[in-house]
């Protein structure tokens, strides 16, 4: 091979290395930008609304025969939607979270998905379940508001950040609103919607 040939076999593979590494830096660049100017498009990051939200907390499982109850699933899910209205009307945001004190993670799970499709879940370790924990055993002193099912409505407050103000996923401020246990519970909240709103 003469050495002309030579030279232009290195030339070449220069220029495909420049051609490469340019469209990389492109591919880097528009990436970072697109991140940057959008970052509500990383999972992560939840975009709130409100610095006050409304929380629907639902505790029980699949072994209390209470939580069986052919109704709940239905009323559940009203009670959801009344509430969701409720918060709207308010301009508040809203959440629900499912909490089962299983021992096996599955049998939680089957649980909660059919009771309603939950934002945020907490399943196992019994009543030693750290959500069990916060929102039964933190709350109360009361012995008899440790039964499930039971349904709790809090009203949080998220810290808003110093220099721009934005609200932050820190929770400031966290109370219970109200508490009920069983089915009857539920149907009580339903009933007093009027009430609910009175609280907040």
């Amino acid at each position: 091979m003469s050495k002309n040939s030579k030279t232009k076999i290195v030339v070449g593979y220069f220029l495909t290395f420049i051609v490469i590494a340019g469209f990389v830096s492109l591919l880097t660049f528009y990436m970072l930008k697109t991140f940057n100017s959008d970052k509500s498009s990383f999972k992560g990051v939840i975009e709130r609304n409100s610095e006050i939200e409304l929380v629907l907390v639902y505790i029980g499982c699949s072994v209390c025969g209470a939580a069986q109850h052919p109704d709940l699933p239905n009323t559940f899910k009203k009670l959801s939607k009344n509430l969701e209205t409720v918060a709207d009307s308010l301009g508040y945001d809203y959440l629900t979270i499912g909490i089962s004190n299983e021992k096996l993670i599955k049998d939680g799970l089957q649980h909660l998905e059919k009771v309603l499709d939950f934002d945020e879940i907490a399943i196992g370790n019994g009543m030693g379940n750290t959500s069990v924990q916060r929102y039964i055993w933190d709350t109360t002193d009361n012995i008899y508001d440790a039964g499930i099912p039971q349904v709790l409505i809090l009203r949080r407050q998220y810290e808003l950040q110093d220099q721009d103000q934005k609200i932050s996923s820190k929770i400031e401020k966290e109370e219970v609103i109200i508490r009920r246990l069983g089915i009857e519970g539920v149907v009580d909240i339903i009933n007093s919607k009027v009430q609910i709103v009175r609280n907040f």
